[in-house]
C-alpha cells in the first residue's frame, strides 16, 4: 500500500505480492537473460491492482504531509492548512482488507475512483471488467493461462464499498475506471478487499463477502482488532521502533526522497516507499496474513534459503526452496505455543517431527490446510519421508 498526493486527488496505490508472480515474457526463460535485460522488459503485473483515488469538485491543496504511524501500522495525510487528517488508512490484519477514512477538505462533493493501471508491456490483450452498484464499485481481471506459472489462468478482484454520506451515483466511466459520487460533510469510510485465486477460487465473491463482514463488524472493531494485532506483534518483535524511526527520519528529505547509504544505479536518492523492498522479498517466500502459513507463493527462478522469517501466530520459519518452487524442507519454531496452520507445501505425504527428539507429531488436514499443535520454544521439522530432512545436502552460505 502506498499513498501519493497530487493537486487533483489523493491516490492509494493498492498491490498484492502474489500478483507479482505472473510473467509472460520469453526473455525470462532465455539462457542469455540477465538482470539488466529483464529490467528493461517489466512483467505485465508491475502495477496489478490499480489505484483508489479520492477527488473533490474543488481542487485540493497539493501541499500535504504524509504520516506513517508504525506502532498502529496506519498511514494518514494532513494538508498544511489543517490540523486534522484528510485521510487515514490501514490494511486490516488477517482480512485482506484496506480500510480508509476520508474527510472532504473543500466541501461535500467526493468522487472515489477505482482505476486500473494500463499494462505498459502490451503483452496482456484482455481488458479488466469493471462494475458498479449503489455504494459499490469493483474491478475483475482475468489473466490468460501461462504454462510456467498459472496453467489454468489467474484472476484477481478488488471490491470497494463506501459507508456514510449520501450516495449520488455509482458508474463505470470507461474501460479503465469505475466511480462513486458521494455527498458528505462528515468523514466517509471506504472498505476495499483485494483477493486472488490464491485466496479463493472465486475472488470477486470472496472480496464482496470480506467487505460485507467488515461492514457488519463496524469501524471501531476493525480499528481495535487491527491495532491490537500490531501491538502484540511489535511487543514480540526484536525491532526497536524508536531506533528504526530515528534512523528512517535521518535519511528522509522533506520532498519524500531518501538518501541511500550507498551508491545505486539510480543515484544517491530513492523514493521513501523503497523501504518496503524487504517486505516484498519476505512475502515472496512466505505469506501468513490469512492466519495460514503459505510457503513459496511466488515461483522463484533461483534457489532460495531463508531463516527465521516471522509469521502470524508467533512462528519463525526456516527452509529451502529449489528452482521452480519445490520446497525441500521447513523448520518451524513456535514462540507462543499456538496451533500451526500450514497450507499443504507439496502434493505427496507431509511429515511433521519435533526437532529435539525427531518424534512424529499428529497432523490434521482439511481443505488443503495442515494443522498441528505446538509447544512454545520447540522447533518442528516438516519434510517428505522419502526425501527426509537429515539427508538434504548441506550448503555453506557464509
Amino acid at each position: 500500500m502506498a499513498v501519493y498526493a497530487e493537486p487533483k486527488y489523493l491516490v492509494l496505490f493498492a498491490g498484492k505480492n502474489d500478483l507479482l508472480d505472473y510473467r509472460t515474457k520469453p526473455e525470462a526463460l532465455s539462457p542469455e537473460a540477465t538482470n539488466e535485460t529483464l529490467y528493461h522488459v517489466p512483467m505485465p503485473t508491475t502495477k496489478p491492482a490499480g489505484w483508489i483515488r479520492f477527488r473533490e469538485a474543488i481542487p485540493r491543496n497539493p501541499d500535504t504531509k504524509a504520516r506513517l504511524d508504525i506502532w498502529n501500522a496506519e498511514v494518514s495525510t494532513i494538508p498544511v492548512n489543517r490540523q486534522t487528517p484528510e485521510l487515514r488508512t490501514f490494511v486490516a490484519k488477517n482480512r485482506n482488507l484496506i480500510v480508509t477514512e476520508y474527510q472532504s477538505v473543500n466541501g461535500s462533493e467526493i468522487y472515489i475512483e477505482l482505476v486500473r493501471n494500463k499494462d505498459s508491456t502490451g503483452v496482456i490483450s484482455t481488458s479488466p471488467e469493471f462494475g458498479s452498484e449503489k455504494r459499490s464499485i469493483w474491478v475483475r481481471y482475468h489473466f490468460p493461462p501461462d504454462p510456467d506459472t498459472y496453467p489454468d489462468g489467474f484472476e484477481y478482484a478488488m471490491f470497494c464499498r463506501v459507508i456514510g454520506g449520501e450516495s449520488v451515483k455509482a458508474e463505470v466511466v470507461n474501460d479503465g475506471m469505475a466511480r462513486l459520487h458521494i455527498k458528505s460533510f462528515s468523514p466517509v469510510i471506504l472498505l476495499s478487499a483485494l483477493f486472488t485465486t490464491h485466496d479463493d477460487k472465486n475472488p470477486l465473491q470472496a472480496a464482496k463477502a470480506a467487505v460485507e463482514a467488515a461492514g457488519s463488524a463496524g469501524m471501531q472493531k476493525l480499528r481495535r482488532e487491527h491495532s491490537q494485532a500490531w501491538h502484540d506483534f511489535w511487543q514480540r518483535s526484536f525491532v526497536q521502533l524508536d531506533v528504526f524511526e530515528k534512523h528512517t527520519r535521518s535519511l528522509v528529505h522533506e520532498n519524500g526522497l531518501q538518501t541511500y547509504p550507498r551508491y545505486s544505479g539510480h543515484g544517491n536518492k530513492i523514493f521513501m516507499h523503497f523501504l518496503g523492498w524487504p517486505v516484498v522479498v519476505n512475502e515472496s517466500l512466505v505469506q501468513s496474513y490469512t492466519g495460514q502459513i503459505r510457503v513459496t507463493p511466488v515461483k522463484l527462478k533461483n534457489t532460495a534459503r531463508f531463516a527465521r522469517l516471522r509469521t502470524t501466530g508467533a512462528f519463525l520459519l526456516s527452509g529451502e526452496i529449489q528452482k521452480g518452487g519445490k520446497i525441500s524442507y521447513l523448520a518451524i519454531t513456535s514462540e507462543a505455543g499456538c496451533p500451526c496452520r500450514l497450507v499443504r507445501p507439496w502434493d505427496s505425504l507431509v511429515r511433521v517431527r519435533r526437532m529435539d527428539s525427531m518424534e512424529g507429531v499428529a497432523v490434521a488436514e482439511k481443505d488443503g490446510i495442515l494443522e498441528f499443535s505446538t509447544v512454545a520454544g520447540e522447533t518442528y521439522v516438516v519434510d517428505r519421508p522419502d526425501e527426509q530432512w537429515e539427508a538434504q545436502p548441506v550448503t555453506i552460505i557464509g
